[in-house]
């Protein structure tokens, strides 16, 4: 408006034309000003408003094709159920608020087309069930009216009865199914069908039929855009057939030689994972028994020194070696050589010649070892050290008989 202002001023006064374009480039020279010191800042939010305005442009096509897919669904179900766009919003939102769907009516419509008929002809059930409601199926010129017009005064009068077996009568009959779906709102209270309606308005839930055939314009052409492309890729597929259909035909042709290739490696690499779990197997195996005699020597040990942490002190019976003469009574060593001596255990001691024997008050030399076992000892244990023992005192006297036959033994 103030660019026409401006024009009708230069035309009709030049003088004051003269004065604003004056001002005009004082304020031009400020801008330009302005301009070039915020040209570095807004190269820095570049990158961010570029950013930020893809992601709104794809907000922004989401909106309009949510926007395009509710004016298609009003100008394609008006149509189905034959009503005006207008008026199936408005039903849209009435039938909602009373807990059923529009497009529910569809059938509905048909039934009552086929009433409005025989209303029309002034025979059958429709004649009865109009003139019962009060309701004209042509105006005062003698024209039919609209079904949709017809519809409302139907819905109105119903309204307008009490609950009952004859209201429940009439909507089926006039509307069929959608009379039962509709019960709710004609037995509401009477006048609540204007005032939905009105509501509706209020709302905004209304839009007018130029914008719904924006939508449906907006809707067919994506419809002929994602085509467009769809053709474009299906030309593309067309053209790139031939190289594929060669490709799969060489195969075809040379499969034998293939499986045969196939095969040859599977077979090799067959050996190879073969031989490795064969290594890995012998492998497993063998620390499967390090692990067995571990666990066993382990065991072992447990059963005679773990437990508890008792202590327990053992002393085996002593044992004796009755063939080593003069020793057991005591007396003086007439020739050097070996003996047994206990004091920690059998063991070997060379005795010279001079030395002496101290007797143990028993005819034979006996031997005490005492040995400290910790954790729990039982019967088997004990059975099994003394003759452990046993035979290992028993075999250092023999080989000391063999290693000293000059001994008196």
């Amino acid at each position: 408006m103030e660019i026409f202002k401006l024009f009708g001023s230069i035309f009709i006064d030049n003088e004051e034309a003269n004065k604003s374009i004056s001002k005009t480039e004082e304020k031009a020279e400020g801008l330009a000003s302005k301009l070039g010191s915020g040209i570095k800042t807004a190269a820095k939010w570049g990158a961010g408003i570029a950013a930020a305005g893809t992601a709104a442009g794809a907000a922004l096509l989401a909106v309009a094709n949510k926007a395009a897919q509710t004016t298609d669904r009003i100008d394609k179900m008006s149509q189905k159920i034959g009503i005006s766009r207008e008026g199936f919003q408005e039903w849209d939102f009435i039938l909602s608020q009373s807990g059923t769907d529009v497009e529910k009516l569809q059938m509905g419509f048909k039934t009552l087309v086929a009433q409005i008929d025989q209303a029309d002809q002034g025979v059958g059930k429709g004649a009865r069930n109009f003139a019962a409601l009060g309701v004209q199926v042509r105006d005062v010129n003698g024209n039919l009216r609209n079904q949709e017009d017809i519809f409302n005064d139907v819905l109105v009068a119903l309204q307008n009865m009490e609950d009952g077996t004859e209201k429940a009568r009439l909507a089926n009959e006039l509307l069929g199914r959608s009379g039962s779906e509709l019960m709710p709102l004609l037995n509401a209270e009477a006048g609540s069908i204007e005032a939905l309606r009105q509501q509706a308005h209020e709302l905004g839930l209304v839009i007018s039929d130029e914008a719904v055939d924006a939508g449906v314009l907006f809707t067919d052409t994506m419809d002929q855009l994602n085509r467009a492309f769809g053709a474009v890729f299906t030309q593309l597929g067309t053209a790139l057939m031939p190289i594929f259909q060669k490709l799969a035909q060489w195969l075809i042709d040379n499969m034998p030689q293939i499986q045969e290739t196939v095969s040859k490696v599977f077979g090799v690499i067959g050996k190879v994972i073969g031989g490795a779990v064969e290594v890995i197997g012998t492998v497993i195996d063998a620390i499967e028994a390090v692990i067995k005699a571990a666990k066993t020597a382990w065991d072992w040990v447990k059963r005679v020194f773990g437990g508890g942490g008792k202590t327990t002190t053992y002393t085996p019976a002593p044992t004796s070696t009755p063939d080593m003469p003069a020793l057991a009574d005591g007396g003086d060593i007439l020739r050097s050589g070996w003996a047994l001596v206990g004091e920690r255990g059998p063991e070997l001691a060379y005795l010279p010649t001079g030395a002496q024997v101290r007797p143990l008050g028993d005819d034979s030399v006996t031997i005490n070892q005492t040995i400290n076992v910790t954790g729990p000892v039982d019967s088997d244990t004990i059975r099994e050290l003394d003759a452990t023992l046993g035979r290992r005192n028993d075999e250092l006297v023999r080989r000391l008989r063999l290693a000293h036959p000059e001994v008196a033994w």
